[in-house]
């Protein structure tokens, strides 16, 4: 790391833990500290934190009471569902010390909520509460590390933009400051590393409480791109930007827990793998097809899932096999869990967690056999020998996943019908718009004729 910070960041006093402060104070400390406006984040169906922002003096009937808001017809919801409050989760609430300006603004994210006071159906952030509630009802904890990959490119130019990698430099300023700035409202990062592609960026977040990955993921997606433009670039999460390279990756490291105790660590035995991590891999592998389109949502996460890049392209299971949809990482410690690969970058956190979460645990109280693991990359393998393996290929196309969420009751049932239904015809209208068009590929093959 930079012994100078490569980003600005205003020195202002860290806020104390708050989540148990009555409104008036945590108001007053937001004043103490010179904040301006505080942002309300909520995640939309993609995963992007969308903003309602109101000026500090506003701060503790806001916190108090949420923020009623209007949400957008093009959302895909009716009209009397476009008027919902935001409920602020106290426990996210942080400084913005390294946006423009002389003084910190301060953000926490929101859970939204119909104007009754009963939570939004279509809240991602409301499904995985749910899900970890459910966890927790059965006395286990889930606990994710996540991996993300991102590209850094340079601006693009319309109409015809083709994206371009700045200089080695530009980038490496950039990403360092996007670390700071991460830290600087709370995040811990544990690595920061190239990845697999030329030019591309990989940064891991350290292990937290289902729900607080999901918020670290969230907050990573709109601090970073906030970063990266600051700095002249744009960062994205796009699955597949290069035909040729390897594509962006969300890989989600779980643990289960009861209570302090790892699950999926014996000490006494610490080369095997115990029952429950083989039931967890065996649910996660048993409904990957029903929610890939969930953790690949994009017609572009589909060009990532081939041979030769790293990505999984069927449903298998391994220990060094790095093209494998769950990976049991070796040598094994007292904080091991299995690497689900599947999920690209732009995948929505709080859903890719929640559908993971349920299919583990449908396995664990099922007892599922994940079968044998496969330690060499299935892309290789000729289709008699994914046979005689029991092999599954994983979806080739959202077109093609879309019917798979369909069949799947388990994913249904997490999502919610309320969630799915929203989710299902936003996927559906990506997939016709897609199909609808005419793209440059087919002009170059074809127009001469």
């Amino acid at each position: 790391m930079p012994t100078e910070p490569t980003l600005p960041l205003l020195d202002v006093e860290p806020l104390p833990p708050l989540a148990d402060a009555a409104p008036a104070e945590i108001a007053e400390h937001l004043r103490e500290r010179g904040v301006r406006f505080l942002r309300l984040y909520h995640s939309d169906l993609r995963g992007t934190l969308s903003l309602g922002e109101v000026p500090v003096r506003r701060a503790e009937e806001v916190l108090r009471d949420g923020l009623p808001i209007e949400r957008t017809l093009r959302e895909g919801l009716g009209i009397d569902e476009t008027a919902l409050r935001l409920r602020p989760d106290l426990a996210t609430l942080h400084l913005l010390p390294y946006l423009e300006g002389p003084r910190p603004s301060a953000a926490v994210l929101c859970d939204l909520q119909r104007a009754d006071g009963t939570p939004y159906e279509g809240d991602p952030r409301h499904c995985l509460r749910r899900v970890t509630e459910a966890l927790a009802a059965d006395g286990w904890r889930l606990r994710i590390a996540a991996e993300v990959e991102f590209f850094l490119l340079q601006p693009l130019v319309p109409p015809s933009p083709t994206p371009r990698l700045p200089g080695c430099q530009a980038a490496e300023t950039a990403r360092l400051a996007i670390v700071e700035a991460l830290e600087a409202i709370g995040l811990e990062v544990d690595a920061l590393s190239d990845g697999d592609a030329p030019g591309q960026h990989r940064l891991r977040l350290a292990a937290a409480d289902a729900l607080a990955a999901a918020d670290q993921l969230a907050l990573f997606r709109t601090t970073a791109r906030e970063v990266a433009e600051r700095h002249g670039l744009l960062l994205t999460l796009m699955p597949k930007p290069f035909a040729a390279r390897h594509g962006c990756g969300l890989h989600l490291h779980h643990a289960l827990y009861r209570g302090e105790a790892n699950v999926f660590w014996d000490a006494a035995l610490p080369d095997a793998l115990p029952e429950v991590l083989r039931a967890y891999v065996g649910g996660l592998l048993r409904h990957a097809r029903g929610y890939t389109v969930v953790t690949n949502p994009l017609v572009n996460s589909y060009k990532r899932l081939v041979p030769g890049f790293a990505a999984p392209v069927a449903v298998a299971w391994g220990m060094q096999n790095h093209s494998a949809l769950v990976r049991v990482p070796t040598p094994r410690g007292p904080a091991s869990g299995c690497e689900v690969r599947l999920a690209d970058a732009a995948a929505n956190a709080y859903l890719a967690i929640a559908v993971q979460a349920a299919a583990g645990l449908d396995g664990v109280r099922r007892e599922l056999e994940p079968g044998e693991p496969v330690n060499k990359p299935v892309g290789s393998m000729s289709p008699r020998e994914q046979r005689r393996l029991g092999v599954e290929r994983l979806p080739r196309g959202l077109g093609e996943a879309l019917p798979l969420l369909d069949e799947a009751r388990l994913i249904r049932a997490t999502l919610g019908e309320y969630l799915y239904a929203q989710f299902r015809e936003q996927r559906r209208a990506e997939w016709r718009d897609y199909r609808d068009q005419v793209h440059a590929w087919e002009l170059e093959q074809y127009l001469a004729g």
